[in-house]
C-alpha cells in the first residue's frame, strides 16, 4: 500500500510557523493595551486624590503656594493624561491591525489544512478502490481455476 504523502507538508510548516509568529504578535500588544490602560487608570485615581487634597486645602486656612502647587500638579497631570490617551488609542489601533492579521494567517493555515484533508482523504479512496480491483482480481482467478479443475 502506498503511503499517504502530501506534497505542501512544508507549506504548511511555514504557515503554522507563521500563525504562532503572529499569535505572538497580537499577545504583545494586547499587553501594551492593557499597560497603557492601568497607566490611565493610575493618573485619574491621582488626579481625583489631588481634587481631593485641594478641597481639603479649601476647608482649612489657605495657602496661595499649597494651591498653586496643587493646580500645577493637576495640570500636568491633564497633559500626561491626554498623552496617555492618545498612546492608548495608538496601542489599541495597532491591536487591531494584529488582530486582522492572526485571523488571516489563521485562515491560511485552516485552507491548507483542510487541503491536505482532502488530499488524504482522496488518498485513502484511491488505496481502497486498488484494493477491491486487486481482490476482484483474485476473486476471478480462482474463479477461473475452479473451471478449469471442475
Amino acid at each position: 500500500m502506498k503511503r499517504f504523502r502530501f506534497r505542501l507538508e512544508g507549506l504548511l510548516r511555514l504557515r503554522r510557523v507563521e500563525e504562532k509568529r503572529c499569535l505572538s504578535s497580537l499577545r504583545a500588544r494586547q499587553v501594551e493595551v492593557a499597560d497603557a490602560q492601568e497607566r490611565q487608570r493610575e493618573l485619574n485615581s491621582d488626579r481625583g486624590r489631588t481634587i481631593e487634597s485641594l478641597r481639603r486645602l479649601g476647608q482649612g486656612r489657605l495657602e496661595m503656594e499649597e494651591v498653586l502647587r496643587h493646580r500645577r500638579y493637576l495640570i500636568s497631570l491633564e497633559n500626561r493624561t491626554r498623552e496617555v490617551h492618545a498612546e492608548v488609542i495608538r496601542r489599541q489601533s495597532a491591536l487591531i491591525e494584529a488582530q486582522r492579521v492572526t485571523a488571516r494567517a489563521v485562515r491560511e493555515r485552516q485552507l491548507v489544512e483542510r487541503l491536505r484533508e482532502r488530499r488524504r482523504d482522496d488518498h485513502e479512496l484511491g488505496v481502497r478502490r486498488q484494493e477491491v480491483r486487486d481482490l476482484d482480481e483474485i476473486g476471478s482467478g480462482a474463479a477461473g481455476r475452479r473451471e478449469a479443475i471442475g
